[in-house]
């Protein structure tokens, strides 16, 4: 009898430890809004720092030069089962200056329909990271905000928002430059 149970123990914890960890944390949501998550896992971070090496007296350092933000998956609400509604995603870039966070970046709304059964075909969204609009930042974050709208398109009827937790630093050929974090570093040595 102890036999069958443990093979199904054992097929139990293989099925536990073969699921991906996605790893977005919900920061709210309000009114009518349907399944959502954005890909963020460990190994498959949801944010790409893009960095680029640079060469100075004191020798070369690496600096951000772009973020970009994976699309979210966004279904329909419930309500609208039997119909395709428009639903959007924008992303919004927060930089860190000592210890508070604050917005200093915002991408235009992307809009695409979507049904409780087909998810919207997001693209992703990209912050050039440059000049002196980023200057007072020492690392950034991402929230992503996903909206739904009524059946005619024009006004909204839920929203949520939800946090990146996995970033990944890359060259621009995609190379890995550096360990995943939780936030993209302006630069390091």
């Amino acid at each position: 009898m102890r036999s069958p149970l443990v093979a199904a123990m054992l097929v139990a914890a293989l099925v536990v430890t073969v699921q991906p960890a996605l790893a977005d944390t919900e920061r709210g949501q309000s009114g009518q809004v349907g399944r959502h998550w954005l890909h963020d896992a460990k190994g498959s971070p949801g944010v790409r720092c893009i960095y680029v090496t640079r060469e100075s007296p004191d020798g070369s350092f690496v600096q951000l030069k772009a973020v970009v933000v994976r699309p979210p998956v966004v279904y329909a609400a419930q309500q609208d089962a039997a119909r395709t509604v428009m639903v959007g995603w924008r992303a919004r870039l927060r930089g860190q200056n000592g210890l508070a966070w604050s917005t200093v970046a915002v991408r235009p709304t992307q809009k695409r329909t979507a049904s409780t059964t087909n998810r919207a075909a997001f693209t992703k969204q990209r912050f050039g990271v440059s000049g002196t609009l980023f200057v007072d930042s020492s690392s950034f974050r991402v929230l992503v905000d996903m909206v739904w709208y009524s059946r005619d398109g024009q006004r909204v009827v839920g929203g949520a928002v939800n946090a990146a937790d996995h970033y990944g630093a890359f060259d621009r050929s995609g190379n890995v430059v550096a360990t995943e974090g939780a936030a993209c570093q302006i630069g390091y040595n």
